[in-house]
């Protein structure tokens, strides 16, 4: 349990841009101790973030309300006079062209708001999270300074700035971008682009765990919403960041199946094993007991542990989504659909063994493929393995610069 406390400030287009899925890693970082004060300027994300968090002893909603202060003309005036003296000198690079002749009136004339947020405290928080700015659809001008005033204040009171990349890495506000401390990107390439751009890798983190990933992605996947229902329902307690192997369990494959529990076992590594289950019976026995009479010796021998589940076809999908590798001792497009949601799908059967697919599902017949591939996934998921609240952690154990 901790006692660090977050800011999280949303607007109602930043809240929109992930069908209100942001709210998702609230929820995540809430279950794993944190204090969350959600603060929106915007009614609607208010209520529906109260409704998300209604009863929740870690998560409170803040509702601040701007000031409205009424500039003279000639405030304006004078902040355009004094940056065309500050600038005068200043020519765009490579051109003969003034700066203050392209930024001078626009930026003072036409983009100067009179809201102000007096209100707002950032002292009593660890860290601050919010999403960067997308200059393709960049917020209101009230929302622009709601933002510009959590900066300030960041800055000011020495309390981190966590970015979250919740639209495409090249539709960024650069100067929204350059003024976090830290940035949570979804993807590999956009990490790559920051860097390109000047960010230091080391303020860069890739969130890998996939379902924290998907609440930072602008496009909707149904499979994945089903997913968070799945998960709160607690079919199994696993830990996210354990290597987790699905395998199909079938009565025609019995050797297959032993040989890839075998596997497992000879790694001697913690891997959570699924085994699922499709309801047969073999005479009197039924499959929990074909299952003890034949892998019993061996699935007590596997470090991580093992679940024995009985699925819907649907629901065998979401075990999918939750796992890392998922092993068949025959082809199945279930396989497929693992491999185009980026895990590792195995049809494991010397049967099978000159077929091709083109779904991105790879076909084995030894042991000794079988395991270099599991090991070279689970070495992948132990040194790259990134969860928004192992970051979050990390820069909380030493929030203040």
């Amino acid at each position: 349990m901790t006692n660090k406390r977050l800011l999280f400030p949303i607007d109602r287009k930043e809240f929109d841009a992930n069908q209100g899925r942001l709210l998702r890693l609230v929820r995540i970082l809430s279950d794993d101790g944190y204090k969350v004060d959600i603060m929106t300027p915007n009614e609607e994300v208010r209520a529906k973030a109260a409704e998300a968090f209604k009863g929740s002893e870690k998560v409170d909603v803040l509702f601040v309300r701007p000031d409205v202060i009424a500039l003279p003309g000639s405030f304006k005036d004078d902040l355009a006079k004094t940056f065309i003296r500050q600038t005068h000198n200043m020519t765009i690079p490579e051109t003969d062209m003034k700066m203050y002749k392209l930024s001078a009136l626009d930026d003072f004339f036409g983009y100067i708001v009179d809201d102000t947020y007096p209100d707002i405290d950032i002292t009593p928080y660890d860290l601050v999270l919010m999403p960067v700015l997308s200059r393709d659809d960049f917020p209101q001008l009230g929302s622009d300074c709601f933002y510009s005033v959590i900066c300030f204040l960041a800055k000011e009171k020495k309390v981190r700035l966590l970015g979250l990349q919740t639209r495409p890495a090249v539709q960024n506000v650069f100067l929204y971008a350059k003024i976090m401390d830290f940035i949570v990107v979804k993807e590999d390439w956009e990490r790559k682009y920051l860097e390109q751009l000047g960010i230091e890798k080391e303020r860069i983190f890739h969130l890998t765990d996939p379902v924290e990933a998907y609440c930072l992605k602008s496009i909707e996947d149904s499979y994945m919403n089903d997913l968070f229902e799945f998960m709160a329902d607690k079919y199994i307690n696993m830990d996210k960041r354990a290597f987790c192997i699905v395998i199909f369990n079938h009565p025609n494959y019995r050797s297959e199946i032993k040989e890839i529990l075998s596997v497992i076992w000879q790694l001697d590594l913690p891997v959570v094993v699924i085994l699922i289950k499709f309801g047969y019976n073999v005479r009197e026995l039924e499959e929990q007991g074909v299952i003890e009479l034949v892998y019993k010796d061996i699935i007590d021998k596997i470090k991580g542990g093992v679940f024995f589940v009985e699925a819907n076809a649907r629901n065998r999908l979401m075990f999918l989504l939750l796992s890392d590798m998922t092993i068949s001792s025959s082809y199945q497009e279930m396989l497929g659909f693992a491999a185009g949601h980026k895990k590792t799908a195995v049809v494991y059967n010397s049967i099978f063994r000159d077929m091709a697919t083109d779904d991105g599902v790879v076909f084995m017949d030894r042991p000794d493929e079988l395991k270099n591939m599991i090991l070279k996934c689970f070495n992948e998921k132990k040194t790259g393995y990134n969860c928004l609240a192992d970051i979050v952690g990390k820069l909380c154990n030493n929030s203040r610069r």
